[in-house]
């Protein structure tokens, strides 16, 4: 029975790091989705947390469209980060907020959030 309940622990772990490893936005987002931003977080190792936050901090849409669902539930470090990644999102399009502006005001919408 013990090895059972390790087998379900790890297997659920790693569903949620494999979430943000090679994952699309959509398979994070769905993972938030079901278990919650909480959660998710808590599954999630600090490297796991830093390849989100970098992806995040890429400036891409799809992956800054995530912070507002984590920033509901984070809280210190994970706050913290969260507000770095979307300050690096914001720099990382500047160079194409003139052509596109609704990108920068993901961004800042976002932030405002967290």
């Amino acid at each position: 029975m013990k090895k059972l309940l390790a087998v379900m622990i790890l297997v659920c772990a790693s569903g949620a790091v494999g979430a943000v490893q090679g994952n699309t936005p959509a398979e994070v987002s769905a993972a938030i989705g079901r278990q919650g931003a909480g959660a998710f977080l808590r599954s999630l190792d600090e490297a796991a947390v830093d390849r989100l936050f970098e992806r995040i901090g890429t400036g891409r849409a799809d992956w800054v469209a995530l912070a507002p669902k984590l920033a509901v539930a984070a809280d210190g470090a994970n706050a913290e980060g969260l507000g770095i990644a979307l300050a690096y999102a914001l720099h990382a399009v500047s160079a194409v907020t003139t052509a596109n502006p609704h990108i920068k005001a993901r961004c800042l919408d976002a932030l405002r959030k967290s």
